[in-house]
């Protein structure tokens, strides 16, 4: 079981874990209210990785993270962005 500090390496990390095993990978989201911590965990059944945060802002991190993993499913090219457009292709100027 990994924790991860940063959202975006477990945002990556969960990616990568996706795309090796895209039908055994699930997602759970765990909301304390007692301490007001949300965490959200990544699973294979083999390894596991965890966010954990009780800061207001992280959660529309783990909102779009949400949403975006509901994309991954039904995507056949997990290299493009969740917006359908390649990450690395540089973007047309506007005039």
């Amino acid at each position: 079981m990994v924790y991860f500090n940063d959202f975006e390496e477990f945002m990556a990390a969960s990616q990568d874990m996706f795309a090796k095993k895209p039908l055994r990978t699930r997602y759970l989201v765990t909301y304390r209210h007692v301490s007001s911590k949300v965490i959200l965990k990544v699973t294979d059944d083999k390894s596991t990785l965890k966010y954990k945060t009780d800061q207001a802002a992280d959660r529309k991190k783990v909102e779009r993270f949400s949403q975006v993993f509901a994309r991954w499913t039904v995507m056949t090219d997990l290299d493009k962005d969740f917006e359908g457009q390649d990450p690395t292709a540089k973007r047309a100027k506007r005039r």
